[in-house]
């Protein structure tokens, strides 16, 4: 039963606890008598629970109502003389002003702690309004932004196939064309993170080549390693021939944040490498570099929503939250190893499905990853 609001009561809401306060006596004194024909215990013992129940169902009131009631009914049936509500010893006295003590004590925690319950409630209410409302707002910009991102990036697209050689022109365009890429994985990312958790997720199954996926998720980093003299290891053509059934564009959406990741965070000289291995029960994808590496602690938080490590870099902190989920969606998982200094080494393995099962794969239930 819920608790009601210990607000002051109407008229209504006070014959309500009355109600309810003679009732909880009534039970407690029938309850008594019961037990007390078989082996006569403490008249008192009973009327505690009483007490708690009323003040934790109906407030102050109800348990101050339920109190007078039990005392008047210890001494109408309980205690000698029955039949009379006058104290007949100082024992009694000093036992019923205990009870009503005690009694008094139990129901103001009891109300102190069901108002902190309320509060708490209201608390997460209120969070839970805002933090739709912020998922809102996050959605419709990233929704406004992605539109002239993919102008720029298109525009600068067109504009590379003109031939400037060596003249600044053309670094300035792959300069654009980076920063714009980059903005839309961060604007594709917020996106995602809105749908996450709170709708049913598109995950549209169907048989790809896989060699075509591979080579569309990299082909955009190539020229980013190669600016920053990265050395970008791509899997051999024997490891990605063959077919593979899943999503495409959001494998290809975990491949670009993976390899995003370790380019932001690997210095230059370094090397990222991707690997493609066959395994009996899937494919399995490894991306690993030299980068700085990360402590056990990062490694803790790594895949949790909205966290930063310490190490430089800039981010939104959802790419590998984002790419935990839609490999989990998949049926997979997302691992990491690493070390301060050596690297980081991120794999996940997709189970093997026959085209058929693409046919037959349901809509995905809302995403939140299991170790968010």
């Amino acid at each position: 039963m819920k608790p009601r609001s210990s607000k002051l009561p109407t008229a209504a809401s006070f014959l309500w606890r009355c109600a309810l306060a003679f009732a909880i006596t009534a039970a407690a004194v029938g309850l008594a008598q019961a037990l007390w024909s078989e082996t006569p215990p403490s008249p008192f013992l009973l009327f505690y629970p009483a007490v708690v129940l009323a003040a934790w169902w109906g407030g102050w009131i109800t348990a101050a109502l339920t109190v007078a009631l039990s005392m008047l009914a210890l001494l109408y049936f309980f205690l000698p003389p029955t039949d009379s509500i006058v104290v007949a010893s100082k024992r009694d006295a000093l036992d019923l002003s205990i009870f009503c003590g005690v009694s008094l004590l139990l129901t103001h925690f009891l109300t102190r702690m069901r108002r902190a319950l309320e509060r708490a409630r209201e608390a997460l209410r209120l969070a839970e309004t805002a933090n739709a409302a912020k998922e809102t707002v996050l959605a419709v910009v990233a929704h406004d932004l992605r539109n002239p991102l993919q102008t720029i990036v298109f525009a600068t697209e067109l504009l590379a196939r003109e031939t400037y050689g060596d003249r600044p022109e053309s670094l300035h365009l792959a300069r654009i064309r980076r920063c714009s890429l980059r903005a839309r994985r961060l604007v594709d990312n917020i996106l995602d993170s809105a749908r996450i958790g709170a709708h049913p997720f598109p995950i549209a199954m169907s048989s790809c080549s896989l060699a075509d996926l591979v080579d569309d998720a990299l082909a955009p980093f190539e020229p980013i390693a190669g600016a920053r003299s990265i050395r970008l290891v791509l899997p051999d053509a024997s490891a990605v021939a063959g077919s593979l059934v899943c999503d495409r564009d959001r494998i290809i959406q975990v491949l670009s944040n993976l390899v995003g990741n370790s380019l932001q965070y690997t210095p230059r000289d370094g090397t990222v490498s991707v690997r493609v291995e066959r395994r009996p029960n899937g494919v399995q994808f490894t991306v690993t570099d030299t980068g700085c590496g990360m402590t056990r602690e990062e490694l803790n938080h790594a895949f949790e929503r909205l966290w930063h490590g310490q190490q430089p870099g800039h981010g939104s902190g959802l790419g590998l939250w984002i790419a935990r989920a839609l490999v989990e969606a998949h049926g997979g998982k997302l691992e990491a190893t690493s070390a301060p200094g050596k690297g980081t080494t991120m794999t996940f393995l997709l189970p093997e499905r026959s085209p058929d099962e693409a046919q037959a794969a349901p809509e995905a239930p809302p995403l939140v990853p299991a170790h968010a």
